[in-house]
């Protein structure tokens, strides 16, 4: 019954560490690191909508928000796999089912509070891109810029939701199998 528990506790641990890394992954720790900058060359101006759009695509952070994406719907079944392993006393519930339904519970209530920051967060453009720029190019371009990173935010993190259910339903068939041939 001991290395039961085990397996499970190191099957956990191990899903924790996935969604961790997941969500906290960033180009600059596990990528090439910062892209560098290329030298701008005197061109033709181009209009505060093009290059906010293009600024916004370039500034957010792709990883960060399709792993928001995953925990969103990871973190719910994770909770469940958890109240089932955890003993019975530090949760306080009366049976097993009881405890499923608390970590479900609990891991569903911190994918509704990872949405709902991720979500509330309204990027600003840096300062330093407006030296020189009239009032109307300002006020464009920061309008531009919010509307494109909310959408692209949307669009990466859907992804993201996407990729979690593929991980979801290949986590559930392994840990199905682990239990049958308990």
């Amino acid at each position: 019954m001991e290395g039961d528990r085990m397996k499970g506790h190191s099957t956990f641990h191990i899903l924790v560490l996935l969604v961790v890394l997941l969500t906290f992954s960033s180009h600059t720790v596990f990528g090439r690191g910062p892209r560098p900058t290329k030298p701008k060359a005197k061109r033709k101006q181009i209009s505060a909508e093009i290059q906010a759009k293009r600024d916004a695509e370039a500034d957010l952070n792709k990883r960060l928000w399709i792993g928001a994406g995953c925990t969103v719907v990871l973190l719910p079944p994770l909770g469940c796999f958890a109240g089932s392993l955890g003993p019975q006393s530090y949760s306080g519930a009366s049976n097993l089912s009881d405890q499923k339904s608390l970590g479900l519970c609990i891991g569903s209530t911190l994918a509704l509070g990872t949405l709902i920051l991720t979500s509330r967060h309204q990027p600003t453009p840096p300062p330093e891109r407006f030296i020189g720029k009239s009032p109307e190019y300002i006020s464009v371009y920061t309008d531009v810029y919010k509307k494109r990173t909310q959408w692209l935010k949307a669009i990466y993190a859907t992804a993201g939701q996407g990729i979690g259910w593929v991980i979801a339903g290949v986590l559930g068939h392994l840990i199905s199998q682990i239990t049958e041939n308990l």
